[in-house]
């Protein structure tokens, strides 16, 4: 595996880094087994996070003897919570000194001057930065137009934003004004949340622009196996991949979800992102897939939505969810009513 500077941070980083987030899923001891393949592959860039569940823990367990980078984060926006977190990761990930920690999603005009104002999250990192518990600050967030205005303070080291073949944005201003100033950047969900299934095009896009850094997450050795010999063949995209890349994109467009799961607990025990998906997860499977005694309930589950509006105050994304679940229920009828030939 290639290692590449992360802006002017001074750590040098695998082509590819380890998303932390699927191995929090993994029983514990098939989780370590999964990092440590991943390092025996070259693989030095670890990114997890507070929220990640026990990801952090099992992380600490995987790299205790290793030598690689960790960067983890805290959605804590002012400086006791933040404290308090940092403490938290350097106790899970069994370390003095953390390389990289974040300010996660930070979503928002107010959410960024949250983090900035005195007595902020930021304060207090720069802070512990200085008596040598971190080294580098970063940011991450869901917005590119957001993180462009967090850049331009002066005060973050890396960006972290979600970046793929169909989520394209952050290529106009905040890319072109990160390499200006020297932050390194971090993309997350390379794989559009797992809506993306083509390996080969999804980490070839991503690598054809050098400075970027991929953290796909991982539940699998096989998943960077794969990856990295994508990545070690380092071969451009052709001229037919990139008209599969447009077909793709016109077809999934833009308000997709990714599956991030911000937009629960729903009140109602819906399962939202599900819900969102139905549509996709059929095409790719087919109809017989949706069809067993469980395909009712779900549907009527979903008609229990009150439009109360609560998962899309937190989808990132502002994606339309009422609408589209009530798209789906009438979508996943309408196949139930045909499978049962009414």
């Amino acid at each position: 595996m290639r290692n590449i500077l992360l802006g002017n941070t001074g750590y040098k980083v695998s082509r590819i880094g380890f998303g932390g987030i699927p191995i929090s899923h993994l029983e514990y001891n098939e989780a370590i087994k999964v990092v440590r393949g991943c390092i025996n592959m070259g693989v030095n860039f670890i990114d997890t996070a507070v929220a990640y569940g026990d990801s952090e823990m099992k992380i600490g367990e995987a790299v205790s003897d290793c030598d690689v980078i960790l960067a983890t984060k805290s959605q804590s926006k002012d400086a006791t919570g933040i404290e308090k977190d940092v403490k938290v990761s350097l106790s899970r990930l069994k370390i003095g000194f953390i390389h990289l920690y974040q300010l996660h999603g930070v979503n928002n005009a107010e959410s960024l001057n949250s983090v900035m104002a005195k007595g902020g999250a930021l304060e207090a990192l720069k802070k512990m930065k200085k008596k040598g518990f971190i080294g580098a600050i970063g940011i991450t967030g869901h917005r590119a137009d957001v993180l462009v205005d967090a850049l331009k303070t002066g005060e973050f080291e890396t960006v972290q934003v979600p970046y793929n073949f169909i989520e394209t944005e952050p290529e106009k201003e905040l890319f072109p004004l990160a390499r200006r100033i020297g932050v390194g950047i971090i993309a997350m969900k390379p794989f559009g949340g797992g809506i993306l299934e083509n390996a080969n095009l999804s980490i070839k896009y991503i690598l054809e622009h050098k400075n970027v850094v991929p953290i796909p997450g991982i539940r699998k050795i096989e998943e960077m196996r794969e990856n990295c010999s994508i990545a070690d063949r380092h071969i451009a995209l052709s001229a037919f991949e990139k008209k599969q890349i447009l077909k793709i994109s016109k077809e999934i467009g833009k308000n997709f979800c990714r599956r991030c799961g911000y937009c629960m607990p729903c009140p109602q025990d819906i399962q939202i992102v599900s819900a969102m998906n139905a549509r996709l997860f059929i095409k790719q499977l087919g109809v017989k897939s949706f069809i067993d005694k469980q395909s009712s309930e779900f549907v009527e589950g979903i008609k229990t939505c009150t439009k109360c509006g609560q998962c899309e105050s937190r989808c990132p994304y502002n994606l339309p969810i009422r609408s589209t679940i009530a798209k789906s229920a009438e979508y996943l009828e309408s196949i139930l009513s045909q499978s049962s030939g009414k």
